[in-house]
């Protein structure tokens, strides 16, 4: 009998020992998110546009010749080559400097008559000169073109292209009877180059750009792998286009970007973003990103481990050591917490608490931290020291998350996501200038962490 009672006294004895209190009900629905705001990206892009212009330049004629036959006047015939084509590019236009040369044949006849025959001949013999001819040098010419490029909204160039100037520079004059070429010359050159001016523009409009824009769309949409911490997913949603500028062989222009980024501890199926036409959004320089990071609360309850399994509470002269702490997940807005301890007595007890930001510190903490009521109740039967205690206080002193390290990391490696080559003729240049928490939502299972970023990127194709 005595043996009997003894071990019902233990067993009785541990059990007082060890306070174990019903677990509290968790959300089961989706809790309410406030709606993400649209962040923003000027993209600054700057295409080489070398190999396509030597193309125009290969595509374009090289020389010209012309001539007008007259009995009574001035006959002339000309003749006129180019040099390779001189692009360039300034502010809204590229300029076309192209060096020429040019010969001229000239002959006069003061006076025609059919008296003698059918047809009109000269009745004085013909005075005849020439430029550059006979093994004399060719004369100089110079002649300019402006292009004007816009982008439609299919991303397509329109090409609008004018000859400027027409400038012979060695003139071709005869002080016999004060007859200048050089005019002749101008006109008739300016007649041939003018016709060039459509074949330039379709020349022009075969340079394709979408596929440069849909490549750095790609880009952009495609998901970010973050070392460790997970993958980032841009989503964008409307594209802009700037005006198009023009800086020696490069053209350059802005992609204007709205888009939705969410990041995700674990990867998730992607969806394709094509590349939708070119709206009207207009953005700030660089970028203002305003990411949803979706904290799964086992990853939070690593970080809370980390900073508090092992801790030791002294109150009254009695121990409390947390062995583990766990986020269970969300009672509406507070998160519940699950804290295996041991010492003095050891059990589980069941914290809520509401997650709170410290925007200037970068801190998670729960500032109302306290027993779950089924965790009070327990409590006031076996344990009253610790219901009297400042534990509660203890806690929430101890529960607090510095994020700060995580994303000083995460800044790091965004970094380097942003100055890399993607391919031998693509490159990709950024730089983080601010990076900073700014709210946070519990949701049934994960805290959606809003981060806010700025900083300016560019891609060179």
């Amino acid at each position: 009998m005595r043996s009997i009672f003894t071990i019902c006294s233990f067993f009785l004895l541990i059990a007082c020992k060890t306070i174990q209190p019903i677990a509290p009900e968790l959300t089961s629905e989706k809790l309410p998110e406030n709606k993400q705001e649209t962040s923003t990206i000027s993209l600054p892009i700057s295409v080489n546009l070398s190999p396509y212009l030597k193309d125009i330049n290969k595509s374009l004629p090289y020389t010209f010749n012309g001539e007008e036959k007259n009995c009574e006047g001035i006959s002339y015939d000309y003749f006129f080559k180019r040099s390779p084509i001189n692009f360039i590019g300034k502010g809204s236009t590229i300029n076309y400097n192209i060096d020429g040369k040019y010969s001229i044949g000239v002959s006069y006849c003061p006076k025609c008559s059919d008296f003698f025959s059918s047809n009109e001949s000269c009745i004085a013999p013909r005075i005849n000169f020439s430029c550059g001819k006979k093994g004399e040098p060719l004369r100089d010419i110079q002649i300019e073109y402006a292009t004007n490029i816009k982008l439609n909204s299919n991303y397509a160039l329109q090409s609008s292209t004018k000859l400027i100037n027409v400038e012979p520079t060695s003139p071709c004059e005869v002080s016999a009877f004060k007859y200048d070429a050089t005019k002749t010359v101008k006109d008739e050159i300016s007649k041939a180059l003018k016709k060039l001016e459509t074949q330039i523009d379709k020349e022009i409009e075969k340079v394709e750009l979408k596929n440069k824009i849909e490549k750095a769309w790609d880009l952009i949409a495609k998901p970010i792998s973050l070392n460790n911490y997970g993958f980032l997913y841009p989503n964008p949603k409307e594209i802009g286009i700037g005006d198009i500028t023009f800086d020696g062989n490069h053209l350059k222009t802005v992609i204007n970007l709205s888009l939705q980024p969410e990041f995700s501890t674990s990867p998730k199926d992607v969806k394709s973003y094509r590349l939708p036409n070119a709206s009207t959004i207009k953005t700030d320089e660089g970028f203002n990103l305003t990411v949803d990071i979706s904290a799964t609360y086992d990853s939070l309850t690593t970080i809370l481990n980390r900073e508090i399994k092992g801790k030791i509470l002294n109150v009254k002269k009695r121990n409390i050591v947390i062995e583990h702490i766990e986020i269970m997940g969300s009672q509406a807005e507070k998160l519940s917490i699950k804290i295996n301890f041991s010492g003095t007595k050891k059990g589980v007890l069941f914290l809520n608490g509401t997650p709170t930001l410290n925007n200037d510190t970068q801190e998670l903490s729960f500032p109302d931290l306290t027993f779950d009521l089924k965790t009070k109740n327990a409590l006031l039967k076996s344990a009253k020291w610790i219901f009297k205690s400042k534990i509660e206080t203890l806690l929430r002193e101890k529960s607090k998350i510095n994020l700060k390290e995580q994303f000083d990391k995460l800044k790091k490696d965004l970094t380097k996501e942003l100055n890399r080559d993607i391919d031998k003729n693509t490159k990709l240049k950024g730089k983080i200038n601010t990076m900073f928490l700014k709210d946070i939502y519990p949701q049934k299972d994960a805290l959606i962490i809003r981060v806010s970023t700025s900083g300016t990127v560019s891609i060179e194709l």
